[in-house]
């Protein structure tokens, strides 16, 4: 599975431009995975089931068609 055009496009651009950006991402990336693991099971799955609601209010607001 590869990734939305727009986005391989913005990796693509920040990796000739910008690669510490890329860098920070990476380390916010494991940062976040290493005090996730470290939570309690019980707090992960409250977590995750926020952040799945979360997802589901965003998939249900109707969507702009205007870009400005």
């Amino acid at each position: 599975m590869g990734l939305p055009y727009d986005i391989a496009e913005t990796i693509a651009w920040l990796r000739e431009h910008d690669p510490d950006v890329l860098a920070a991402v990476g380390d916010v990336d494991r940062t976040l995975i290493a005090l996730t693991l470290a939570q309690p099971p019980m707090e992960r799955l409250r977590s995750a089931w926020g952040a799945a609601a979360t997802l589901e209010r965003l998939a249900a607001c109707p969507r702009s068609t205007s870009t400005g």
